[in-house]
């Protein structure tokens, strides 16, 4: 399963500052967002190129590495006073470093030149490449970011005045899925655009000193002052370089469609969603978790967090029930989001070790955020099992099965894979019976599984649930995109059964 990339952007309004330091720091505050690639491009109206981009593959501080804190003013070659930024986890395409943002569109008129990055995922990726095709362009990369910088780089070579209104208008009329992303021209101006859905988060501030900032989260702005304002869904936010100033316009009528995975681990624990605190929801899950619990407690109990999403939900659930909550499991500082790595299983092992000290001889609940493909948390289990003696372990998940593939910047692409798949033909009412349950336990190696259920998990994101896109769980689209792919996976699937079920 894979994170949905970041961006941050940021423009000096004076037009008398180099932010490429700000963009920087903002992306190294979005790093939990995407650990493969980071970029930035910039514009320097004293330079002779309009445009430059920087890009590569690894953490933002390497491939930024000495930048963030040198003092470069206006006349000198790496700055800017308008520049987007993004880090990258691939969540379609390779990992080749070409495929690092912003992408930049090339054009004989200058005027018509723009750089551009995207966080999220097309659901109508292979459509989108066919018009492209037609158009007489080549896609090489198989990226969702490199095909909308193409279709957007058509739209504006078919315009003779580019109206940026119009340019993501018909962009947002054209593709399915869930999408940021933001667009910086070569005579400096700056757009930031949030899907009509409103999948994942986004944000803005603008400073009393002539600045304006944009983040995938609010943790990236918080140092700017309190007055951050999401960018609605449907909404396009513009940086007019002569004009020096910010003009929003409402492309579309919101379908809100948030999703619920960034309250459960996508996002910084000092963020925001939808103006929901990411630490009260966290905090709330645990709560309604242990509302739910229903094994005896007693005084050998331990409550044990996988770290470090489930780190709050862990001690929450731990207060109600009145236990001690303990770091029996410790993680790496040195190594990144399993979530997100293609290898989890080699790299749990890596990532974590136990505290002997704190399991042994204890009923030791165990609480994550989520259970997805189980491939890590098979390591943490078989890995305290090798090293430590419990008495028994207890597993609780602060969310609802996963059940279904996600088409809109999770990368769960076959259904076979996600472990309670399996045990969806039991699935009642949103919950698994008991019986299942302890055979899924079973399989894990311990003695019980519990998930918290779907009103706990809507209680605790405070998000009504026709605003919230919950395809994971209940295998209900909002995008006609989704539907599309989903309907073709069950068909694909249905037809590899008959074919193994015919008799030789």
């Amino acid at each position: 399963m894979k994170d949905n990339c970041g961006i941050f952007a940021a423009y000096d309004l004076t037009g008398l500052h180099n932010v490429i330091p700000n963009v920087i720091d903002g992306l190294s505050a979005l790093q939990h967002r995407g650990q493969l690639s980071a970029g930035i491009t910039y514009h320097n109206p004293y330079q002779g190129r309009a445009l430059q981009t920087f890009k590569a593959n690894g953490l933002v501080r390497d491939v930024f590495k000495g930048v963030a804190r040198e003092q470069f003013t206006l006349s000198d070659v790496f700055s800017g006073t308008a520049v987007i930024g993004h880090v990258r986890y691939a969540t379609c395409g390779t990992d080749e470093p070409e495929l690092a943002q912003p992408f930049e569109w090339q054009a004989q008129n200058p005027s018509h030149c723009f750089a551009f990055c995207f966080a999220g995922n097309l659901t109508n990726y292979a459509e989108l490449g066919e018009l492209i095709e037609r158009a007489g362009f080549h896609l090489q990369y198989g990226s969702d970011a490199e095909a909308l910088t193409f279709y957007l780089g058509i739209l504006r070579e078919n315009q003779a005045i580019p109206d940026i209104c119009d340019l993501f208008r018909q962009m947002q009329k054209t593709v399915d899925g869930a999408f940021n992303c933001a667009y910086l021209d070569a005579e400096g101006n700056l757009s930031v655009y949030r899907d009509r859905y409103g999948f994942r988060p986004l944000h803005y501030t603008i400073t009393d000193d002539g600045f304006v900032f944009f983040a995938s989260e609010t943790n990236a702005l918080l140092r700017y002052g309190k007055n951050i304002k999401a960018v609605k869904p449907g909404e396009l936010i513009c940086v007019h370089k002569n004009l020096k100033q910010v003009k929003s316009t409402q492309l579309f009528t919101p379908q809100r469609s948030h999703c619920f995975f960034e309250f459960v681990y996508f996002s910084h624990l000092a963020s925001t969603f939808e103006d929901i605190p990411i630490y009260q929801a966290r905090e709330k899950l645990g709560e309604n978790l242990a509302v739910e619990e229903s094994e005896e407690i007693d005084g050998d109990c331990v409550v044990i967090s996988v770290p470090e999403s489930a780190s709050i939900i862990g001690r929450s659930y731990a207060n109600v029930l009145g236990l001690p909550h303990k770091d029996g499991i410790i993680s790496s500082r040195y190594s990144g989001r399993t979530f997100i790595e293609r290898e989890r299983s080699k790299k749990a092992y890596e990532k974590y070790s136990f505290v002997s000290h704190v399991i042994d001889n204890k009923r030791v609940f165990i609480v994550d955020d989520s259970l997805v493909r189980a491939t890590t948390l098979r390591a943490i289990l078989e890995l305290i099992q090798k090293q430590c003696t419990p008495k028994e372990i207890h597993l609780r998940i602060a969310c609802p099965p996963i059940l279904s593939p996600c088409f809109y910047g999770i990368d769960i692409p076959n259904q076979k894979e996600l472990f309670a798949s399996a045990f969806a033909v039991q699935l009642n009412a949103g919950m698994l019976p008991t019986s299942t349950l302890n055979q899924m336990a079973e399989i894990l190696n311990v003695k019980s599984l519990r998930f918290l259920s779907l009103e706990g998990l809507l209680d605790a994101i405070d998000i009504k649930i026709e605003d919230t896109c919950l395809a994971c769980i209940n295998s209900q689209y909002p995008t006609p995109g989704g539907v599309r792919l989903f309907n073709k996976m069950q068909r694909v699937q249905k037809h590899m059964f008959e074919v193994s079920t015919i008799p030789i």
